[in-house]
């Protein structure tokens, strides 16, 4: 009973395959971009989808390192220490305080800093397109792209890097009081120096420190001005 029944089968597949029209299909699209010419009177629209995102670049001119080489997109924004170059509106503050020390070698910071960035790109290609004729078709492509850029930043990443910040009086009230009892000890100290000055300028044996405060009035005088500018 098998060999008649696949003897029919044969001959019914024989049959189709001779006798059967070609079966209309469509072009189908690839996974990207491709180089398909539309027939005459043909429209089509298709978008496309890439997205992409990256945290390095390739460098030039960066100090310590050779051009070309993978380096992270914030390494301009991440500084060993940042002061008068970078705010420049610090140097009369720093300058002051060099002098009122007296340590040429001090340097106002605000500590180091670290920035990471990270670029998101999405890209949405629009593309449509026409048949012209059996050999030539032609199209518009309308870009919509997006992107984001992530940042972390972080100042004074010790905690120790440096000397200057915010006000702590603004938010603790303990940090006010030292503040201003810091400031109390200036203003006496200079109207102390001042009235030192004052008296042996008026007569110069009234005390044993009287020749040196004498032999420098200027450093006294711009000392005083510098202590109440504080």
């Amino acid at each position: 009973m098998r060999r008649p029944l696949v003897s029919v089968s044969t001959v019914a597949l024989a049959i189709i395959a001779i006798f059967a029209n070609p079966a209309g299909a469509q072009r189908v699209l690839g996974v990207g971009d491709d180089a398909l010419v539309l027939p005459r009177g043909v429209f089509r629209f298709r978008t496309l989808g890439q997205w992409t995102w990256f945290n390095e670049r390739y460098g030039k001119d960066t100090p310590g390192r050779p051009d070309g080489a993978l380096e992270p997109l914030g390494i301009d924004f991440t500084l060993d220490t940042i002061g008068v170059r970078q705010f420049p509106n610090l140097a009369p503050l720093q300058a002051g305080i060099q002098q009122l020390t007296g340590n040429p070698t001090w340097y106002a910071s605000l500590g180091n800093t670290v920035v990471n960035l990270r670029d998101h790109v999405a890209a949405f290609p629009f593309v449509f397109e026409a048949g012209l004729s059996k050999r030539f078709s032609v199209g518009i492509q309308i870009p919509y792209v997006h992107t984001q850029t992530s940042a972390f930043f972080n100042v004074n990443t010790a905690g120790t890097n440096g000397n200057l910040g915010f006000n702590p009086g603004l938010a603790v009230a303990v940090a006010t009081t030292q503040n201003t009892t810091m400031y109390t000890q200036f203003v006496t100290a200079s109207n102390q120096l001042e009235a030192s000055l004052a008296a042996c300028q008026a007569n110069p044996g009234a005390s044993p420190s009287c020749p040196a405060l004498l032999q420098n009035q200027a450093s006294a005088q711009a000392l005083i001005a510098n202590s109440r500018a504080f």
